[in-house]
């Protein structure tokens, strides 16, 4: 049988019989190499193919109710600040972590679960104690490609040169797969006893170019390389710009196994988010459209985002998509849409995403602060509203 990992040994050969002119075996051989590299030419195309398959249409979707803090006594769970605000989530081996924006009084800020095939989350439960808990407001989480590590990242959305009482907003973790027990800060800076990644604050201010800014993305690709989605910059948080605005930095792993950035920041993407969902006449005009989530699907090479709005009138969301190496050579996310060609969209806002299965099948948390609105609504604040998104490909 004709096998092309043949002409690696045969090529050797080949080169002999050249030398030797054996007229012969030197036909033979170049044919036989011919034939290797066609192989391999047609084999790569193939992979090609694999990786570049176009996401045809979201083929199933449901939305459901969690409760967050059914595991606590009663008496504790009418708490006004126990609020589930779940805005980053981790996947691994059935499991999942799910990071709360806001502290928990007396509880970690990590709650655990596990999903079944239907989509349906076992009751939740409180995660460990970890190093994310001396961390604020988390936002994004995601898990490295080429290494068994996960990574939370906080907002950054708040900084005073002056004390350190904000540097808590200022964090960036990693761990080794599954054991947020043993998480670590990145680029760690204690300031008047508080620990933080606060000196990153300086790097991505090179690049935004605005003293206030506000992280609610991460995703990390092939390469050691991540992203980071920006949602508002500005001046300061009372006169935010909402952007879909998207960063990328590599990091090495040191001898010790700890995390490098290497501060080599640059602009991936830079976007109006309103842009990239015109045309929608479901969107409201006049909310501030921002980037709330990336997420990337190793399965299929597939990039994922959230863009989400709110106001007082409500909470809204869409789904967009794009094949990596198109979003990489500047092509735009598109919309998500069903079989019918309508847009995903949600009336809450969705913040945390995770691939939970095959085809990039996706788990998205909402974090709707303190409304209680949407469909499905949520009775009270203890509750969290998910949605889990199936997919074909062509």
């Amino acid at each position: 049988m004709f096998s092309p990992f043949k002409g690696l040994t045969v090529e050797r050969d080949c080169a002999h019989a050249e030398s030797i002119n054996q007229a012969v075996w030197l036909r033979t051989c170049k044919q036989f190499l011919a034939h290797s590299m066609l192989f391999l030419a047609l084999l790569g195309f193939l992979q090609d193919r694999v990786l570049a398959a176009e996401l045809r249409a979201a083929v199933r979707q449901s939305h459901q109710i969690a409760h967050c803090f059914d595991f606590l006594p009663a008496e504790r769970r009418d708490d006004p600040a126990l609020s589930c605000e779940v805005s980053a989530i981790i996947y691994h081996d059935g499991d999942l972590l799910f990071l709360n924006d806001k502290p928990l009084p007396a509880l970690p800020v990590a709650l655990r679960a596990s999903i079944d095939s239907k989509g349906g989350l076992s009751p939740l439960m409180a995660g460990t104690f970890s190093p994310l808990d001396q961390a604020t407001k988390f936002e994004a989480a995601a898990q490295a490609v080429d290494d068994p590590i996960d990574f939370a990242i906080t907002a950054f959305d708040r900084f005073d040169p002056a004390h350190a009482g904000w540097d808590r907003f200022n964090a960036f973790f990693y761990w080794p797969r599954g054991r947020v027990d043993q998480a670590q800060l990145i680029q760690s800076t204690e300031r008047e006893s508080v620990v933080s990644s606060i000196k990153l604050r300086s790097v991505f201010e090179s690049v935004i170019k605005t003293p206030y800014f506000k992280i609610e993305g991460l995703a990390a690709l092939p390469g050691r390389r991540l992203m980071f989605g920006i949602r508002e910059t500005g001046l300061s948080f009372r006169e935010p710009k909402f952007r879909f605005l998207v960063l990328a930095m590599r990091y090495s792993i040191n001898h010790d196994k700890s995390i490098e950035l290497l501060d080599e920041v640059s602009v991936l993407a830079d976007w109006s988010a309103r842009d990239l969902i015109g045309g929608e006449t479901i969107a409201d005009p006049s909310k501030d459209w921002g980037l709330s989530s990336i997420e990337y699907c190793a399965d299929k090479d597939q990039l994922f985002f959230l863009l989400s709005a709110e106001s007082k009138k409500g909470m809204e969301g869409f789904l967009l998509t794009q094949h990596r190496a198109q979003f990489l050579a500047g092509a735009r996310p598109v919309l998500v849409r069903d079989q019918k060609g309508a847009a995903i969209h949600f009336s809450h806002k969705p913040e945390g995403m995770a691939v939970i299965g095959s085809d990039c099948r996706l788990l998205i948390a909402h974090d709707d602060d303190r409304f209680l609105g949407g469909i499905p609504p949520r009775a009270h604040l203890g509750q969290m509203v998910y949605s889990v998104i199936e997919f074909s490909f062509d």
